[in-house]
């Protein structure tokens, strides 16, 4: 009895060990990016007064760029905006 007992937790053992490595390993790895940078002259030409067209063509623009996964990491000075998403 003494012996099955043995044999049961060190499957139970080799079992969480295995669980263990699996977890560790798949959180190791790096999720990885891609970028883009694009140049919004409409946000340089109208300055910090953007009319409504303008405005409203940069949501749609930011709109379809979300739509397709693009995260906006920062707006940089001269309507330079990076995004990024995940691969």
């Amino acid at each position: 009895m003494k012996s099955i007992i043995t044999r049961f937790l060190r499957v139970i053992l080799a079992i969480i060990f295995a669980a263990t490595l699996f977890t560790s390993s798949a959180q190791a790895a790096p999720q990885k990016f891609e970028y883009k940078v694009v140049h919004f002259a409409i946000v340089t030409e109208g300055g910090a007064n953007l009319d409504e067209q303008r405005a409203a063509e940069l949501q749609t623009t930011l709109d379809k760029l979300g739509a397709e996964g693009w995260e906006l990491v920062i707006f940089a000075g001269g309507g330079l905006a990076i995004f990024k998403r995940a691969l």
